[in-house]
C-alpha cells in the first residue's frame, strides 16, 4: 500500500464511510422491510382513530390507575390491551399471529405516546422551573385525557 500524502493521516477506512451521502439508508417508497406483510404493520398505525383509543383506555382503569387492583395483574392487563386492538382494527380477525402482534405493539406505542405527551405537558404546567416559555398551544388530546391526572396525583 502507497504511503499517505505528507500532511494527511491515514484513517485505515475505506472509501464511502464517515459521513454518509443519503445512500444506503432507510427503505425507498413502498419497499417494504423483510418479514412484513404488503399490507404493511405501519398501515395500522397510522390509522388508529386516536379518540376511540382514548376511549377504550379510559374506560379501563386497570391500565392507567396505579390503584386499580388489577394494575399489576400482567394477564389481565395483557387481555385488556387484546380486546382493545380487536375493537380498533376491524378485520382483526383475519390477520395472521404475526400481523395481530405487529398491530397490537402499535396500538400500545400509539397509547404510550399520547399518553407520555400529555403528562409531559401537565408536569410542566404544575411546576414550571426557570423563566416562563413562550406559549405552547394545547395538545389536541388534552381534554380527553384528563382522566390521567388522577394518575399522575397518585405518583407525586
Amino acid at each position: 500500500m502507497p504511503a499517505p500524502p505528507l500532511g494527511r493521516t491515514f484513517s485505515g477506512r475505506g472509501r464511502g464511510r464517515g459521513r454518509g451521502r443519503g445512500r444506503g439508508r432507510g427503505r425507498g417508497r413502498g419497499q417494504t422491510a423483510p418479514g412484513a406483510s404488503a399490507r404493511g404493520e405501519e398501515d395500522y398505525a397510522a390509522h388508529v382513530d386516536k379518540i376511540l383509543l382514548i376511549q377504550l383506555v379510559e374506560a379501563e382503569p386497570c391500565l392507567w390507575d396505579p390503584s386499580n387492583e388489577r394494575h399489576s395483574d400482567y394477564v389481565h392487563v395483557q387481555q385488556v390491551w387484546e380486546r382493545i386492538a380487536r375493537d380498533l382494527v376491524a378485520e382483526w380477525g383475519s390477520l395472521s399471529a404475526e400481523e395481530r402482534d405487529a398491530c397490537w405493539k402499535n396500538i400500545r406505542i400509539n397509547w404510550r405516546s399520547i399518553r407520555d405527551r400529555f403528562m409531559r405537558d401537565l408536569r410542566e404546567s404544575l411546576s414550571p422551573s426557570g423563566p416562563p416559555a413562550a406559549r405552547r398551544r394545547t395538545y389536541r388530546y388534552a381534554s380527553s385525557l384528563q382522566f390521567l391526572r388522577r394518575a399522575a396525583e397518585h405518583r407525586q
